[in-house]
């Protein structure tokens, strides 16, 4: 969809991940899903 290669994304989300913007929710190496804490608290703060 964005038209970029699975290794750019890849790194784009670890650098994400790396700076505390996304976290790793499954703990698995593969299918991975990711959390964007800032975004999930919005709703908690509800």
């Amino acid at each position: 969809m964005l038209g970029v290669s699975y290794a750019n994304a890849n790194t784009i989300v670890w650098d994400m991940e790396r700076l505390g913007i996304l976290r790793e929710a499954t703990g698995q190496q593969r299918n991975r899903i990711f959390v964007y804490e800032d975004y999930i608290a919005l709703f908690r703060e509800l």
